[in-house]
């Protein structure tokens, strides 16, 4: 899937804050979840493609990913490279990677 596909899907899915109120959520619930959809693009992308080109890292280097999450997988602010890849991601306690191959790992 393309960087530009999963943006379009993901603006489309965001759960209506409306129909969250209709099933009984608190506020607070409502926010947490339709914070877990957002992301924005950035104005200045970063140069994360120059490491490692993948739709993973185009996603990246053009919209801050850092308020979506993935069920306990959230994404970092700024992915940043060392001996393992691309650290892009985390979950409670364990960092993700994509290597130079492309391959996702958990560290």
């Amino acid at each position: 899937m393309k960087a530009s596909e999963f943006v379009s899907i993901l603006e489309e899915i965001v759960p209506s804050e409306e129909a969250l109120r209709n099933a009984g959520k608190s506020e607070l619930v409502i926010t947490d979840l339709v914070k877990g959809y957002s992301f924005t693009k950035r104005s200045i992308p970063l140069k994360l493609t120059d490491c490692i080109k993948n739709e993973l890292t185009k996603l990246m280097s053009n919209y801050d990913m850092s308020n979506f999450e993935v069920g306990c997988i959230s994404f970092l602010d700024i992915p940043t490279m060392d001996q393992y890849g691309l650290n892009f991601a985390k979950d409670e306690s364990d960092p993700f990677y994509v290597s130079k191959d492309g391959i996702i790992e958990i560290r």
